[in-house]
């Protein structure tokens, strides 16, 4: 890789890597590089090696053994091989699947309203099925049953989505694609947290802020593959104009309150998501609120009214919608991928 480590992400690292180990190249038990062989292969720090050593351990490819370095983990079965490629013939209609406490809310609304809106002006055969826990029976799998020349949409409202979609996004024989979300082996499109957090990082720099805070895993429901990416991009943006992002990973508003009224210099306190930067704007005095700049992201529309001054990121719907869309109508035999959309500053504050 010929870019300096500055311009390159631990995620790429990690994904160039993965596909390495899914060629077959190595074997189940095989020795895998060390971390001094990563960043030396791939120009990056050994400490951003270790970061790629654990995504790819934590997604089940390789196994790290204390004292004795990393394994490859993967077998490289038929089913393993064809999930990494797209089998099915080209699709003839779109059958969406929202599962999830959260699938009623505005929030997977806009992507709905998108597609549809999309497939109106491309007419296309398209069905929405709509699941909350309540209404998970165990005849739901049946309900979903894989239908040939079918392309599946589904939208991903947290481990409940995973659980009862599974049978489509692990699916070799079934064109499929992963909406707000990652899982290995499936086609997935998601909002480019990485550009994201370079706005948000130059937005609360122009406001004149010499602190800065990320609040990581405050929001449960957000998933570790978000509030880790979300977080890397803070911290890698702050870095880059010379100032050290600190991460709070506790979760605990005790210990971000405690940070944040630990100096009286001004603050930015950037949050993965807007509903508990929102939370955060409730919990402090006003004369605390004079010298932070809190940040959400996402622009979550519930979250507008108690929150009109917190500047976000909102999601480009219709460019992920087109481009799921687009992945679904594209031919067979080819390799799944993972497509970032950048979103748009919000500024409310």
């Amino acid at each position: 890789m010929a870019e300096s480590s500055k311009n390159i992400r631990y995620t790429d690292v990690a994904e160039e890597l993965r596909l390495e180990i899914i060629s077959g190249k190595f074997q189940p038990g095989d020795k895998f590089y060390s971390r001094s062989q990563i960043a030396a292969r791939c120009g990056i720090s050994e400490p951003t090696a270790v970061r790629v050593q654990n995504i790819l351990a934590k997604y089940g490819y390789i196994r790290k053994v204390v004292g004795g370095g990393c394994y490859v983990n993967f077998v490289a079965t038929p089913l393993a091989a064809a999930l990494e490629m797209q089998q099915s013939e080209k699709i003839s209609r779109i059958v969406e699947f929202r599962f999830g406490p959260g699938a009623k809310y505005e929030f997977p609304k806009r992507f709905y309203r998108e597609l549809d809106s999309i497939l109106e002006k491309n007419p296309f055969p398209y069905t929405l099925k709509i699941y909350t826990p309540a209404e998970v029976s165990n005849n739901t799998l049946s309900a979903c049953g894989v239908e040939p020349g079918t392309g599946y949409l589904v939208v991903s409202q947290g481990a409940l989505t995973m659980l009862y979609c599974g049978h489509i996004l692990f699916n070799p024989t079934v064109h499929s694609v992963l909406v707000d979300s990652v899982v290995p082996g499936s086609d997935c499109v998601i909002t480019d947290s990485f550009d994201g957090m370079e706005k948000i990082v130059d937005y609360v720099f122009s406001k004149g802020c010499g602190r800065f805070i990320f609040a990581k895993n405050f929001v449960k429901s957000l998933g570790d593959f978000y509030n880790e990416e979300r977080a890397y991009g803070a911290v890698y943006h702050c870095r880059r104009r010379g100032k050290e992002c600190i991460v709070v990973d506790s979760g605990s508003f005790g210990d971000l309150l405690k940070l944040i009224r630990s100096s009286k210099e001004k603050t930015a306190v950037i949050f993965p998501q807007d509903t508990e930067a929102v939370r955060l704007q409730q919990i402090l005095e006003p004369n605390e609120l004079k010298r932070l700049v809190i940040t959400g992201f996402d622009d979550y529309v519930e979250f507008k009214k108690p929150s009109g001054s917190l500047t976000t990121i909102t999601i480009d719907h219709r460019k992920i919608m087109e481009t799921a869309v687009s992945l679904l109508r594209e031919g067979s035999a080819r390799r799944k991928r993972i497509v970032r959309v950048p979103g748009k500053l919000i500024v409310r504050n």
